[in-house]
C-alpha cells in the first residue's frame, strides 16, 4: 500500500465547497477504482460595501456614483436592491434632494457590472425612481450605481442622497447581513445665494390724509429652492 496526497490551502476568499476525486488502476483491470474527498470552505459570506463618490458639482460633473463591492466574487446570481432618497443633512444651506419627475436634482439610476464599460443593467421590480432590483451575474465583486446631475439655475444650496444596498438572493454566496450598507453622496450648487437686486417704493409720495399703505417690491437676482431670510431696516430721519 502507498499513500497518494496533495496538499491544501486555507484563503480568505469565500468558495464553493470543493470535491476531488482520484481514480487509479492496474494494467490488468478493466475499471479503476475511485476515491473522494470533499474540502469545505471555511470562510463566511461577504456582504455588499458601499461606498460614495467624492462631492460632485452640479453644472459641472455629469454625474453622482457609488461603488459596491464584495470583498470575494459571488458564487451565483445576485438579487440585489437598491433604496435611494433624497436627505436634509443640517444647516440652513442643505436640502433634499429630489428623485424622480421633470423638476428632479438627479436623473435615472444607472448600473454597471463591468467596472463603467457599459451602464445596460436591466432594473426590476422599480418601485420609484430610487427603488429597484438588479441581478449581477456569478463572479461579480463590483457594482457601479450613477445618476446623472441636472443643472438649473435655481439655488438649492448642498443636497445629499443616500443610498441603501440591500441582498436577496440565498444562493449568490453574499451575505444579507441585519444592517446593510449605506453610502450619501454629496451635490454642491454652481448657484449662489440669492441677493436683493432691487428694492423700489411702489409709490415715491402719498398723501398723509388717504390712509395709504406704504409699499415697496423687492427683487432677489435668482429663484431659491429654500427660504430666503431678509433683514430689513426701516429708517425715518424725520
Amino acid at each position: 500500500a502507498f499513500d497518494v496526497r496533495f496538499d491544501t490551502f486555507d484563503d480568505t476568499q469565500n468558495e464553493h465547497n470543493e470535491t476531488f476525486t482520484i481514480s487509479a488502476q492496474t494494467t490488468h483491470q478493466q475499471s479503476a477504482v475511485t476515491g473522494t474527498v470533499t474540502i469545505n470552505d471555511n470562510d463566511s459570506d461577504p456582504a455588499w460595501q458601499l461606498t460614495a463618490s467624492a462631492p460632485v458639482t452640479e453644472g459641472q460633473d455629469a454625474y453622482l456614483q457609488w461603488e459596491a463591492t464584495l470583498s470575494s466574487p459571488s458564487l451565483g446570481e445576485s438579487w440585489t436592491q437598491i433604496n435611494a432618497i433624497g436627505i436634509i443633512a443640517g444647516g440652513p444651506d442643505r436640502e433634499e434632494a429630489t428623485l424622480g419627475g421633470e423638476t428632479s436634482d438627479i436623473g435615472e439610476f444607472e448600473i454597471s457590472v463591468d467596472g463603467g464599460m457599459t451602464w445596460n443593467v436591466q432594473k426590476e421590480n422599480v418601485q420609484n425612481e430610487g427603488n429597484f432590483f438588479f441581478r449581477a451575474p456569478s463572479g461579480t465583486s463590483s457594482v457601479l450605481i450613477r445618476a446623472a446631475l441636472r443643472d438649473d439655475d435655481v439655488y438649492e444650496g448642498t443636497e445629499v442622497v443616500m443610498l441603501n444596498i440591500i441582498e436577496h438572493s440565498n444562493d449568490a454566496g453574499i451575505a444579507r447581513p441585519l444592517f446593510t450598507s449605506m453610502a450619501t453622496g454629496t451635490i454642491y450648487d454652481d448657484e449662489s445665494a440669492p441677493t436683493v437686486d432691487s428694492l423700489t417704493a411702489d409709490s415715491t409720495t402719498v398723501a398723509e390724509e388717504d390712509n395709504t399703505n406704504l409699499s415697496w417690491t423687492l427683487s432677489l437676482n435668482n429663484a431659491s429652492a429654500t427660504a430666503t431670510t431678509l433683514l430689513l431696516d426701516i429708517s425715518n430721519p424725520g
